[in-house]
């Protein structure tokens, strides 16, 4: 390493500000390597110069690493300064930039939404200015929140708006409570940005695709994706493939690692219920189904009627509703399908009925509601329906009844029995005479007559 006073910069025919270093570490121009810390003059401003510090990322920031230097700004005050390098989410390999006591802590990207700064002792919350320099724009973050301690500030910002290209992330002008510039003029930071392509496999109302901040962690959701149940995420591209908070459910977090990744969701599909009304011996169709498998539906036979059509109010697409042997793809929810038959008609004929109002008999439509009357036969009354073709009466004792057309002709018999004579008119009876007045001898009474006897004998 070497040591001395003072670096000038050439650029092209223009020296820029030269700066006293009373102590510094300064390598040669070689690569930085783990552990190495490089100090170079940068820029030639009004107010005065700064410097950039490259440091390499490490995990562990040894307390020799912070180094204090003296920048002359010209007017002979000197200005002290400390540099650190912490684990700075979603920052470059090479943190850049100088600081003043209290020193930065930590900055960290949150869901790829905000950035927070924590400092290492409570600020002046009306102070500070943060910016995002990028190859398309100069963005000034606004509306700062600070902590109830006055250490910690958060700014929302999109993050993913960001280029993957070069992105540089200024702190500045934050003061202690004492009103001392932290950064006098500014700390400047490379920001990593990476590509996330998410594949949502055919989902939809997720996660979408965009740029994300190294390290950082962000929500991601799988969506929905109708007849199919999530089944997991894969990270597929880059050497480090990312970390997923829970690769086996649609909504969890992915944590981006230090290159492009392309992280895909996978579903399984499901199945759904078939139910099948109306139909035939030997019909078919009922049971589970794959969401858009092709089902084949069989409306089988059926005595008596002749097939019609297929229906179903669940949003069925047949293939051809008018043949009994038909398809139709599955959809992403449990169906039911009607087979629909056109009756034939069978002769009805009805045996021994009477005269008035009595059926005569006809044709009617298989499985229709048959209404019969057997009318009215002098000198007979009406006994019971009767039939050897399987028909079953609604009440066969009464003249007036139903039955269901079967799938075949029928015959059916009215019948009926003999009225009994009629009995003669009874003989007049006598009157009966009138009651006479009865007396009616209690023990009271005996006694007042027995009394009465004994006076009179005396």
């Amino acid at each position: 390493m070497l040591l001395r006073n003072e670096i000038t910069r050439r650029v092209g025919n223009r020296i820029e500000k030269e700066f006293a270093l009373r102590a510094a570490f300064v390598l040669p121009n070689t690569r930085p390597a783990a552990g190495d810390m490089i100090i170079e003059p940068y820029g030639n401003y009004s107010y005065f110069g700064y410097f950039y510090l490259f440091l390499p990322k490490l995990p562990v920031v040894p307390e020799e690493m912070l180094i204090s230097m003296v920048l002359n700004d010209g007017t002979g005050s000197d200005v002290y300064y400390n540099t650190s390098h912490g684990s700075f989410d979603g920052i470059g390999l090479y943190s850049r930039g100088i600081s003043k006591n209290p020193f930065i802590e930590n900055i960290s990207i949150i869901e790829n939404a905000a950035i927070s700064i924590t400092f290492s002792e409570p600020m002046n919350t009306a102070a500070g200015l943060v910016g995002i320099i990028s190859v398309y724009d100069v963005i000034t973050l606004t509306n700062p929140v600070w902590s109830g301690d006055g250490r910690t500030v958060t700014y929302n910002f999109d993050f993913s708006q960001l280029p993957t290209a070069w992105n540089k992330l200024n702190i500045a002008d934050f003061q202690d409570l004492s009103g001392d510039e932290m950064l006098g003029y500014s700390l400047s930071m490379l920001l990593e940005m990476y590509s996330l392509q998410v594949d949502l496999g055919g989902g939809e109302g997720g996660t979408v695709s965009g740029n994300v901040a190294r390290n950082t962690t962000i929500p991601i959701d799988a969506g929905t994706k109708t007849g199919f149940s999530f089944s997991h995420w894969t990270s597929d591209i880059g050497s480090n493939r990312g970390t997923f908070g829970n690769a086996n459910s649609p909504v969890t977090t992915f944590t981006m690692p230090s290159n492009n990744a392309h992280i895909t969701a996978h579903w399984t599909r499901n199945s759904y219920r078939l139910t099948v009304d109306g139909g035939g011996v030997g019909g078919t169709g009922n049971g589970s189904h794959l969401y858009e498998a092709t089902v084949s539906l069989q409306a089988g036979v059926k005595d008596g009627y002749a097939f019609s059509h297929w229906s179903s109010e669940d949003g069925v697409v047949f293939d051809d509703a008018a043949s009994p042997a038909t398809t139709f793809a599955m959809p992403g929810h449990d169906v039911t399908v009607k087979a629909n038959w056109t009756p034939y008609p069978f002769r009805l004929t009805i045996e021994g009925g009477g005269e008035g109002s009595a059926t005569s008999g006809g044709e009617y439509d298989c499985g229709s509601t048959v209404a019969i009357h057997a009318g009215t036969k002098p000198g007979y009354r009406f006994k019971n329906w009767t039939s050897s073709d399987g028909i079953v009466f609604a009440d066969a004792y009464n003249p007036t009844t139903t039955f269901t057309m079967p799938p075949h002709d029928v015959t059916i018999t009215a019948n009926w029995e003999r009225r009994p004579a009629p009995l003669p008119d009874p003989e007049p009876s006598s009157p009966v005479p009138a009651a006479e007045d009865t007396f009616i001898f209690t023990p009271t009474l005996i006694d007042e007559m027995l009394e009465l006897q004994q006076n009179i004998q005396i």
